[in-house]
């Protein structure tokens, strides 16, 4: 883990704002611990949140680092993050994940990655899983970050499609649209019924999902809370501002990493409306 250069690539991201904003510091902060966290299950969460961030270009350089993280969770979870930022950057770095990576779950989630960018070689790759010249699964690897891999079977993931193809997500240019991070919290063993009314029924700005969301952000199960600041996120709610930054406080590690990924967001996008 090149912690030197990601505190560079944090360090150097949205400094005009931070300079008026201590939280904007604090919030970088909470990424950067995250992503140099020796806990590779913390790494995960934070890359979920830099798929959150949006396409900042100092911001997501360390994506390419963690595209060679030891931990195969890890790997999956950056090539997600480039998939939700759309960043065309990295298909050099998903070929060689395809190329070199020994675990077959990330070849193949790279080579997804890249037939998605339109690059040639994914759909090489993917052509040659069908005629099972490249394996595409292991045992290397437990059932659970298989499940992650294959989430599309899932009846969880049908709805996060719903959701994503709906009014759910406001797409902006530049910006990410956390469909991994969705994912990983409706994967989650823990993600309870509240939390999936949550995002189902939050696909717009209304006075009654606005009551919604500030019950969610306040809830004592923190999916529920996780579930509301992913769909302020997604919503690109100016209005929760002052809570997603209260959020940085939270002890649920999935909470405040969305939160502290969240609230980058919105500076941003009040940047630029400036």
């Amino acid at each position: 883990m090149k912690t030197t250069l990601l505190a560079f690539v944090l360090t150097g991201a949205l400094c005009a704002q931070s300079a008026s904003n201590p939280s904007v510091d604090r919030a970088r902060a909470i990424l950067l611990a995250g992503l140099g966290d020796k806990d590779p299950d913390v790494r995960v969460q934070a890359l979920h949140g830099l798929g959150i961030v949006g396409r900042n270009e100092e911001m997501i350089k360390g994506l390419t680092d963690h595209l060679e993280d030891k931990d195969v969770k890890v790997r999956l979870a950056a090539v997600g993050a480039i998939v939700d930022l759309k960043d065309a950057s990295f298909i050099p770095a998903l070929q060689k994940r395809v190329t070199e990576d020994d675990v077959p779950e990330v070849a193949f989630a790279a080579a997804k990655a890249l037939y998605g960018f339109k690059d040639p070689q994914g759909k090489t790759a993917l052509n040659a899983m069908f005629n099972k010249e490249m394996k595409t699964d292991s045992s290397m690897i437990r059932s659970k970050v298989r499940d992650f891999v294959r989430t599309v079977k899932t009846p969880r993931s049908a709805m996060l499609l719903a959701i994503r193809n709906g009014a759910g997500y406001i797409p902006l240019p530049g910006f990410g649209e956390g469909v991994g991070a969705a994912i990983d919290l409706m994967t989650d063993g823990d993600f309870s019924a509240r939390a999936n009314v949550v995002l189902l029924m939050v696909t717009e700005r209304s006075d009654e999902n606005k009551k919604i969301i500030s019950s969610a952000l306040t809830d004592k199960d923190w999916t529920v809370r996780a579930a509301g600041v992913q769909s302020v996120a997604g919503l690109n709610w100016m209005e929760f501002f002052p809570q997603i930054e209260s959020m940085l406080d939270d002890k649920k590690d999935k909470v405040r990493y969305r939160a502290a990924a969240t609230y980058l967001r919105l500076v941003s996008i009040k940047a630029k409306a400036n």
